[in-house]
């Protein structure tokens, strides 16, 4: 895909393991100055150069909202 988003949403059925495939693809499609809005029943690391801007918890999913990290 060519194409770049500012915004990714991801919210794979938790028990099925798409995450950790997911995100590190999400992260290729970002726009520079983009966003990864993650929910999942436990957080995964946030990919290389991205950071944690945002975390919580509701009920029994977390969520996350990634940047990119300005230090890489």
């Amino acid at each position: 895909c060519a194409e770049r988003f500012d915004l990714i949403f991801l919210d794979p059925p938790f028990a099925s393991g798409l995450l950790d495939a997911a995100l590190p693809l999400a992260a290729s499609l970002l726009k520079p100055e983009g966003w990864i809005y993650v929910e999942a029943a436990e957080m995964p690391q946030a990919p290389e150069g991205f950071i944690i801007h945002r975390h919580g918890k509701a009920g029994l999913s977390r969520f996350a909202l990634l940047k990119r990290d300005s230090r890489c």
